[in-house]
């Protein structure tokens, strides 16, 4: 797999309730990047985006398809994520607590 940097992911971000990763609540997830920040939201049906990261960030590569986003907030978070994908439908899983494993599709 090629090495990853913050490049490859400037741009939205929306999770896709899609087998395996429909959970039981119907989650709208949006990663906003403009390297180096990063901005991850809960979206709810009505109101204000819920902050879960926010900050500078950079791309860790690790082993086979796996990656983290580290972000630097006031303590340093980590979201463990795997299976980028380019092309016509860039994607890749994120581990998000407490939510688990979701399905982004850059939009």
């Amino acid at each position: 797999m090629k090495k990853l940097n913050t490049e490859d992911f400037v741009g939205v971000w929306e999770n896709q309730n899609t087998e395996p990763y429909v959970k039981e609540e119907e989650l709208h997830i949006t990663f906003r990047i403009a390297s180096p920040l990063i901005w991850i939201t809960k979206e709810p049906e009505n109101g204000e985006p819920e902050s879960i990261a926010t900050g500078k960030f950079h791309v860790e590569n690790g082993k086979g398809s796996a990656f983290a986003f580290v972000i630097e907030e006031k303590e340093t978070r980590i979201i463990n994520c795997r299976n980028f994908t380019d092309g016509k439908n860039p994607g890749f899983v994120a581990e998000i607590e407490p939510y688990g494993e979701v399905y982004m599709e850059r939009k």
